[in-house]
């Protein structure tokens, strides 16, 4: 409808008859400017449609109810605990990303994927063919990396490894050459591969911070960058932190009772109203406290109150509660990644506060609940969904005494859990490898 006036405005205007039908000209150029609006148009009702969506589920998730449980899950005994209401019962590893440069890309850009290129989210090959290219003026970060005469698949088998080593969970796009990544501090961000031009050999690796932030992340994004330029540095992530501890501040039980009664307060406000944000917030606060490696030795006192202060038992049910709940894949991919984000936080919670104790005491009992210990069994059996949360549960079965409470079904079961999660944890997670490894060595020790 608009190309085709067009296109006989520009063949008049070089024969220069252009000008001898005033009514040809007055409806092509009305009609060739809807081009554009039409383009437009369609770009932004999708974008549009999709943000809406997104608002209305923000609504309803503002305000996420709790339900009581009967079992206290860490001590056995019948206590009021607390979980959202609308999980069921799959886990997932999804996280939302928007694709509004996917958009531009496949629009614009000039590159065709092959036939035979998949879509496998376990694994990236790349192609130099493959490789979209980038629109005049299109904004390249300056998080990136320009790599002259590069190979697309050894660069995507550099960044792969560069990512496992960092125990970052990535998941792959070979078709769009790009990498979908969530760190363990629950920074989310997009890994994308470009070619410069058409017949530049050029590749640019490109890192968009997506949601989140974490000091580290920094480190991360050079070490992606570095391992992409084929740069021999130590891809392993440094967890040494600095921390300032004051011997007199440490004795003081007013910190630690007052940090909990903040967060205490954060997630069960007087007017009854829980917000995510809050609760997001209170958790990533309690996950940083009982971390001995961020605040030394004050974690250990903040943990000890955590789990065994009789004061604090409504803060620790809903912790626990929260770390056994399942997250499924529905329609609102933004609500399943709130709710994973907030089981993975609450089992950060457990993983750091078992690990601070075990600083203390080695002998202490960290028993936990058989609901715990079977849920933190399922965890590490679907691995391969959700990598993060399978690496924190051996982690939190490392820190305590489980097997004694086990059937001899119920071992057999960790046992092959753990085998199947270190195999996987091999190929894409190095910390899942190293804990289920260690969970299988305290394992074979105890029945020997």
């Amino acid at each position: 409808m608009t190309w085709v006036p067009y296109l006989a405005l520009q063949y008049s205007w070089a024969a220069g008859t252009a000008f001898t039908s005033y009514a040809f000209i007055l409806y092509a150029g009305t009609v060739v400017p809807l081009q554009g609006v039409w383009n437009c148009f369609n770009y932004i009702r999708t974008r549009q449609l999709k943000h809406a969506q997104e608002l209305f589920s923000d609504l309803i998730s503002s305000y996420l109810g709790f339900t009581p449980s009967s079992t206290h899950p860490f001590r056995g005994a019948e206590t009021e605990t607390l979980t959202f209401t609308s999980v069921s019962q799959e886990v997932t590893s999804k996280y939302a990303f928007d694709n509004y440069d996917d958009e531009l890309l496949t629009y614009f850009s000039i590159a065709s994927t092959p036939d035979g290129l998949e879509y496998d989210p376990n694994y990236w090959i790349a192609s130099n063919f493959s490789l979209p290219v980038p629109p005049d003026h299109f904004p390249i970060l300056v998080s990136s990396a320009y790599i002259p005469n590069g190979d697309a698949f050894l660069i995507a088998k550099r960044i792969k490894k560069v990512l496992r080593d960092r125990s970052i969970v990535a998941s792959y796009d070979s078709r769009e050459a790009k990498a979908d990544c969530v760190t363990k501090e629950h920074v989310i961000f997009r890994i994308r591969l470009y070619r410069k031009t058409d017949l530049d050999g050029t590749i640019i690796v490109e890192i968009q911070r997506r949601d989140g932030f974490d000091v580290a992340f920094q480190a991360d994004s050079i070490a992606i960058l570095d391992a992409a330029e084929g740069k021999n540095t130590d891809s392993a992530q440094n967890d040494t932190f600095v921390y300032y501890q004051d011997d007199a501040f440490l004795n003081s039980l007013n910190y630690t009772q007052d940090t909990l009664d903040i967060a205490n307060a954060i997630l069960f406000p007087e007017d009854g109203c829980v917000m995510y944000d809050s609760t997001d917030m209170a958790l990533s606060a309690l996950a940083a406290h009982v971390n001995a490696k961020r605040v030394g030795k004050l974690a250990i006192l903040v943990a000890r109150d955590l789990l065994y202060s009789e004061k604090f038992i409504r803060l620790r049910d809903v912790i626990f509660s929260n770390a056994c709940m399942s997250v499924s894949v529905n329609d609102n991919i933004s609500s399943s990644t709130r709710y994973n984000r907030i089981q993975l936080l609450s089992l950060e919670i457990l993983a750091n506060a078992t690990a601070s104790l075990r600083i203390e005491s080695t002998s202490q009992d960290l028993s936990m609940g058989q609901a715990l210990v079977l849920h933190m069994i399922y965890l590490v059996e679907n691995a391969e969904f959700d990598p993060r949360a399978a690496d924190l549960a051996c982690f939190i079965l490392k820190n305590t005494t489980r097997s004694a409470d086990l059937s001899t079904t119920e071992n057999e079961r960790l046992a092959n859990a753990l085998m199947k999660a270190s195999r996987h944890g091999h190929e894409v997670h190095a910390d899942l490898e190293m804990h289920s490894q260690q969970c299988m060595e305290l394992m074979y020790g105890e029945i020997a």
